[in-house]
């Protein structure tokens, strides 16, 4: 009598193709992806399967090299697929996945989904802000709060959802560190932006009404083709050493009062003509 893994290869083989009088069989494999090039650009892949042996396993990638590839081209589940629409998470190569095959035909087969294991383990820390901590996110290690889930790539960018109570944010943090973070922490609503040493950050703190733009290490420059406006209440313009404003061609002021006042001297300098116009002028009353 044959083993069963010589049944189930003589299975896959491509003897075996087409749903009608093919080979099949109900429930999963592990297999492991060793092509993710396809040449008809269907976002599928290939897989082996490591459980048997290389006589049945032997093929050919899309490059040309040999490999262990037996399967036909697998389409992947996603949780969202739709013309132009869709999630895309291609699978890497070497990548441990779970296949099925659709009404049990060997000839269409599809990725159910990704897993780790040994040599691949899950993620073990989560870094975020607003104080750049960086926390253990293993369930185990939480003692079962389960207060992470995050997405991250193979570069290490990460779309994080911290569910902490009293500590709530989404993080999403490139590989360099540079982080965009909403931030409920104690009940807050802000919105920050850091960069990688987070000595520059941008801060909305919807509570407080307040936004707050600052570097500790460089400078802060706003550019526009046309017009830069402010409008407010009140505008504060302070500089622990020098304000200039320069433009190309003419400055104007108005208000109802003014004043000027220097602690030390005072120089004005038409450069060709100056006129003081007023109802009365006061020189040293």
């Amino acid at each position: 009598m044959a083993s069963i893994g010589r049944v189930i290869s003589e299975m896959l083989n491509e003897s075996h193709q087409g749903r009608s009088g093919s080979s099949r069989m109900q429930g999963g494999m592990i297999a492991k992806v060793v092509d993710n090039v396809d040449p008809e650009d269907r976002y599928r892949v290939r897989v082996s399967f490591p459980w048997l042996s290389d006589q049945y396993t032997k093929g050919t990638t899309s490059d040309g090299s040999d490999s262990k590839v037996q399967s036909h081209w697998a389409r992947i589940t996603t949780m969202m697929a739709g013309k132009d629409t869709g999630s895309f998470w291609l699978p890497e190569i070497d990548d441990e996945v779970m296949v099925d095959f659709e009404e049990g035909d060997f000839s269409r087969p599809i990725i159910m989904g990704s897993l780790w294991n040994g040599p691949a383990n899950s993620p073990r820390s989560l870094k975020f802000s607003p104080e750049n901590q960086e926390v253990e996110v293993s369930n185990h290690a939480q003692g079962g709060a389960n207060d992470y889930r995050f997405i991250r790539s193979r570069a290490g960018s990460t779309l994080a959802f911290i569910d902490k109570q009293g500590s709530e944010g989404v993080s999403l943090r490139s590989p360099k560190n540079a982080e965009f973070f909403i931030d409920d922490t104690g009940g807050g609503e802000r919105i920050c932006m850091y960069d990688s040493k987070q000595n520059q950050w941008l801060s909305i703190e919807t509570d407080k009404k307040k936004i707050t733009l600052e570097t500790d290490t460089g400078d802060i420059l706003i550019k526009a083709k046309e017009k830069i406006r402010l409008e407010c209440k009140n505008l504060e313009v302070e500089a622990s050493e020098n304000i200039k404003v320069k433009a190309g061609q003419k400055i104007t002021q108005e208000c109802t009062n003014y004043k000027s006042k220097s602690s030390s001297s005072t120089e004005m300098d038409g450069g060709g003509k100056m006129v003081c116009k007023a109802g009365r002028i006061d020189l040293n009353p």
